[in-house]
């Protein structure tokens, strides 16, 4: 299972990961992973927007090596520059939340 569970363990959620979160995470799910501390089974935390995907153990080098694989083959510095510009926002309110701990 995959989740913010800080709610019910009466923590507050760290300002980085609930970047991450907000980042990351669907509209229709946002409410219910943070406040409702919603678990996910792996498959329903790839529609919630937690995770990618879910690879076998056995596959997983093999699917990170196409993966990087793939990425490889776009231009640079365009994708790290359009990579910069999309997630700017949150990664400074990230980079910020970890400053402040």
């Amino acid at each position: 299972m995959l989740g913010a569970n800080e709610m019910r363990t009466n923590m507050v959620i760290p300002p980085p990961i609930l970047e991450l979160i907000k980042f990351r995470v669907t509209e229709d799910h946002k409410y219910r992973a943070v406040l409702g501390a919603e678990m996910y089974s792996l498959e329903n935390a790839i529609s919630a927007g937690l995770m990618d995907e879910v690879v076998d153990q056995d596959a997983l080098m093999d699917k990170a090596k196409e993966k990087a694989s793939d990425l490889s083959t776009m231009g640079h510095p365009s994708y790290s520059m359009t990579k910069e510009l999309f997630i700017a926002d949150a990664l400074k309110k990230i980079n910020d939340g970890i400053s402040n701990l």
